[in-house]
């Protein structure tokens, strides 16, 4: 399988995911809205580092790495890395809590997360998602 198939194959599962998290968006579970969104943006990052034929690690952040090769990438994707990379870093940071809830304050994950931040994660992967998208169209 070549780079780019597999970049493709990345960007549909991730579509995917994010309807998953439309689903929950629409259902209010905003936690499962939450995890879903961080998958898809995980997802599609790592197929933007494939179609760049960069060997992608099995991390849940792959933000610093996106960041110090940005000049293998098209220049208007490379201007929005840092705003990509803000979105995963802060949603991988929810990966956890979003799916297992916070122990320490013996709370659920469905207690964890409102409305706002549900749509907000996944405008996010929205935009993380169309942007690699339209990397993976240029070929």
């Amino acid at each position: 399988m070549t780079n780019k198939t597999s970049a493709r194959m990345n960007i549909e599962r991730a579509a995917l995911i994010l309807n998953e998290a439309k689903s929950h968006l629409a259902g209010k579970v905003w936690n499962l809205a939450v995890r879903r969104s961080q998958e898809a943006v995980e997802i599609a990052l790592k197929g933007a580092l494939r179609w760049a034929a960069i060997d992608v690690p099995k991390v849940h952040d792959v933000g610093e790495l996106m960041k110090s090769l940005a000049e293998r990438f098209p220049q208007d994707f490379s201007i929005k890395i840092e705003r990509m990379c803000e979105i995963s870093e802060k949603l991988a940071g929810e990966r956890l809590v979003s799916f297992y809830g916070d122990e320490e304050e013996e709370k659920a994950p469905e207690e964890l997360y409102t409305e706002d931040e549900a749509r907000k994660a996944v405008s996010d992967a929205e935009f993380v998602l169309s942007n690699c998208r339209s990397l993976i169209k240029q070929g």
